[in-house]
Parts: structure tokens; sequence; C-alpha cells
């Protein structure tokens, strides 16, 4: 298997030979939105939405959707190009209309609501007044650093085509898919699409994502610090990499969920002897050293000692522990206890689901059905039947090599997610070969009264911070703290801090 940088040194190689697209007007303003049915009558900025496309006549079309930052000129700020969501293989149209995103859909599932917190606006971050606490009532700015918010634009990206509305008639495109081959073609599509919006060639861009993210973001990063160094290749002004509870190494991943899932009570200390024993902490010799757990976890033994683990916990949701139930909840169509979670718990995502089947909905964000359909398609976020290989184990090397580029990285995690719980990604960092700037400190982000997480940072230009009472899905479990941290990243400044628990 190539390594992270001669893989990706083969794809800007060819995105650099490939014919430019030319820029068309006419295909620029049709993928303007005019109006989202069920939202808000008016907007303070524009939307864009359609299809970038590779491949010969056009085979595989990935749909996109693009919201310009509120500003008087929104060419003069940074972009998030943001990929995926929460779950393996998902369109990141559930993170634009859950979390980030200007607008969140309403539980009927066909509305909009203006969410107050999107990341396309900007504006001094007041102290809340949504604490219980009266004392948060009356602060002001000046009782702690309270960033000034930058609103960003906002492009989101269906990649693979087996992902939302994307799709495509050659299946080279849908079948052997890795992290390679979808950071790759994150890549060349990210160069198409500033083909097609010109005025953003020289803005400041920002890879984000969740989960997944975390070894797709950093090989994406590496593959742009590859091509910018290519004579006649239009270079791309990546500032930063921002993952939200990434899994950056599956052995270590896999050790701290057992970690986890003890602290937290969700197994006893019997069986975590057990596995940890037979399994965690058998070791394995690898190109990178010796690893822990290895083969050992997929031992017939060792899947054995952990069924019973799954069984009870089959029924919580893995985003978040504490995850409360859907309002309105049809029993009669939970029909075991893998369907369970879908039913009981992930009501947002089928919301999103319902407001993107609807026909007028589709037509008004230029969607196209494939070619073998007559109907139009039912969106759901992940396809059924798609799949992935991971290829890079560990993105150690990577981030290493992300972060020797001068690109800064913010990695931060919600302490309730126990599919991808907080000792995972500070393992990771442990092995990155970091120099500590600002010691292990608590943050604060609505309130200078009330903790938003803890927070560490590195003169290597990475910020690693972890956000109480959320999960996964850190931007709608706490909309205003995770909107301090993204400015104060943007901005080189310091996670906030708070006058009245001084640290230095």
């Amino acid at each position: 298997m190539m390594g992270a940088a001669t893989a990706v040194v083969v794809v800007v190689v060819l995105s650099v030979l490939r014919p430019a697209a030319a820029v068309s007007t006419e295909e620029r303003s049709n993928d303007m939105i005019d109006w989202l049915p069920n939202g808000p009558d008016s907007m303070e900025f524009r939307q864009y939405s359609g299809y970038l496309t590779l491949g010969l006549a056009d085979e595989a079309q990935f749909f996109y959707y693009f919201v310009e930052a509120v500003a008087e000129d929104p060419t003069t700020k940074p972009i998030i190009f943001y990929l995926g969501c929460h779950v393996k293989l998902c369109s990141p149209l559930t993170a634009a209309f859950q979390q980030l995103g200007p607008f969140t859909v309403d539980t009927d599932g066909q509305s909009l609501l203006e969410n107050p917190n999107s990341w396309n606006k900007g504006e001094l971050l007041p102290p809340s007044s949504s604490s219980s606490s009266l004392i948060c009532m009356t602060l002001k700015a000046g009782d702690r650093h309270v960033p000034t918010v930058v609103a960003a634009n906002l492009l989101f990206l269906d990649v693979p085509a087996s992902v939302g509305f994307s799709f495509s008639t050659n299946n080279t495109y849908v079948a052997d898919i890795t992290d390679y081959s979808i950071a790759e073609q994150a890549q060349q599509l990210l160069s198409l699409w500033l083909e097609r919006f010109p005025e953003y060639r020289d803005n400041d861009i920002y890879i984000a994502g969740q989960g997944d993210i975390g070894t797709i973001g950093p090989l994406l990063a590496v593959g742009l610090l590859h091509q910018n160094k290519i004579r006649g290749s239009p270079a791309i002004n990546l500032k930063g990499l921002i993952m939200g509870d990434p899994n950056m190494d599956f052995m270590i991943n896999k050790i701290s969920k057992v970690e986890f899932y003890l602290q937290m009570g969700l197994m006893s200390f019997s069986t975590y002897q057990t596995y940890m024993d037979r399994c965690a902490n058998v070791t394995q010799p690898t190109g990178n050293g010796t690893v822990r757990g290895g083969a050992g976890f997929v031992a017939p033994e060792c899947i054995q000692i952990w069924a019973p683990v799954d069984d009870n916990t089959v029924f919580l949701e893995r985003f978040n522990l504490y995850t409360p139930p859907c309002p309105d909840i049809d029993i009669a169509n939970i029909m075991g206890p893998y369907s369970f979670t879908e039913f009981v718990y992930i009501c947002r995502d089928q919301y999103v689901a319902g407001y993107f089947s609807i026909p007028f909905v589709q037509k008004a964000i230029h969607v196209k059905s494939p070619p073998e359909m007559t109907d139009p398609p039912v969106w759901m976020p992940s396809k059924g039947g798609s799949a992935w290989t991971r290829n890079l184990q560990s993105a150690v090397n990577p981030l290493r090599e992300v972060l020797d580029g001068g690109v800064k990285v913010l990695i931060y995690s919600g302490v309730l997610d126990y599919n991808l719980p907080i000792i995972g990604p500070q393992e990771v960092l442990s092995k990155v070969n970091l120099t500590m700037d600002t010691a292990w400190r608590p943050w604060f982000g609505k309130s200078p009264v009330e903790f938003a997480g803890y927070t560490v940072s590195y003169k290597d230009g990475l910020t690693y911070a972890t956000l109480k009472n959320s999960g996964r899905k850190a931007a709608q479990d706490q909309s205003e703290d995770v909107y301090a941290m993204l400015s104060s990243f943007i901005n080189n400044q310091p996670l906030p801090n708070s006058s009245y628990f001084p640290h230095p």
C-alpha cells in the first residue's frame, strides 16, 4: 500500500493534467437558490447548490451546497469546507441543517427555522442570558476574553458518490471506497468548485468535519499542500483543519472505547479486565512499531467476550450517551434492538431526511435524479449498501506533515460520545511529537462562570479541546460554546478564559 504522501502526489499530478472546466456564468447562475421552501421569507446571504462532476462524460455527479457569509463582502471571509457528518459515509447536509448551517429542520420535517448560531454569521459574542444563573445576565464582555465571531462561507460536499444527492453511472466511484479515494475526490472537487467561484480563489480555507474526518481530513490537507508545490497548479490557501470527535487511529479508538465504557458504567470491571488482558493488551508489530490490540480484536475469543457488552449498549445513542428519547415515538415500528436507536433517538436525522425528500424542496436546490430513477429520490444521509475501507490505520504521520506545512489544527471532543470517546484523540496526539504551549486548563464559552470544557495548546499550531454536556454533534449540543471555540481558532486567539478563574 502506498504511503500517504505518495498516494496524494499521484492524485495531484492527475488533477493538474485534467483539462480545466470552462467557467460558465450560466452554470453558476443556475446554481443559485432563489428560496428554500417553508423557510424564512428573507435572507441576508446568497445560497447555491448544484453538481460538480468527475470522470469521462461527467459520469460521477457530486452535490454541493454553498452558503455565503453574512458580510458586506463575503469574498473577504474564510471558507469552511465541510465533509461528512456524524456517521460513516454520510451527507454533510445533516450537519448543515442540524448543527452549523443557517437553518435547522423543524420537528414536522417540512419547515425550516433560523439557526442563531450558524457559522456564517459574525458579531461580538455577548455574555449569555440563557443560563439559569442570574449573574450571567449582568456580566459584561470585559469579564472574560470574548472572541469576535468570524462569519465564514460554508461549503458542504456530498462525497463519495454514494452519499446524499451524489450519484455515479460508473461503479468505480461507488465501489472500493477508501479514506484515500475520498480525500482524492474532495481535493479535485474543491479545485473544480473554485473554478466555478473564482472570486473565492484566494480565500483562507478550513477543512472541517466529524468522525472519519480524523483520517480523511489530514490526507486531504496533505494533498492540498503537495498541490501547492507543483508548478502551474493553482494554489489553494489552506489555513486550518477542524476535526470534531475524530477517529484518527482505529486501534487506539477501540481501546479507548473499552476504557470509557468502564468509566461510564457500561460494562463490569471483570469483563473489562478480561478483555484488556486477552485482547486489548495483546501487542502486534507493524511498520510503525508495536501497537496494542491488533489482530486480538477480531480473534473469536475477543468477539465472544465483547458480544454481551454490545448487547447491553445497543439501546443507547452512541453519539451522545445522554440523548433524550424523541417525542411521539412510533413504538410499532421498532423491529428489534438494532433499530431501537433509529426510532427512539435519531429524530433530527429523520426531520432532515423528511425535508429533503420533498419533491419541491429538491427542485428548489437543483437536485438531479440518477438516470435509472423516474421518481424524485428519497433522500438518505447514507445510501444503503455503502461501505468503505480504512486504509490509513493511523493519522499520526499525515497530521505531523500538516502541522509541518504551516496548517493549524483544532481538534475537539464531546465528552458524551461513547463511540469515539475523548481518550482516543489525546493518546494519538501523544504520538505526534508536539511541544506544549499552554497546559491543560478550563475554557469558557457562553458564560464566564460556567466552563465549557478543557483545552491544551501546542507550539506546533494544534489546539485540543473538550466540550462538556456534548456528544459528537457538538455544534447542536453546545452551539454557543462551539461558536466561541471556532472563532477563537480562526482569529488565532486562545480559547476564551474567564477573569473569575484566571489561568496562564
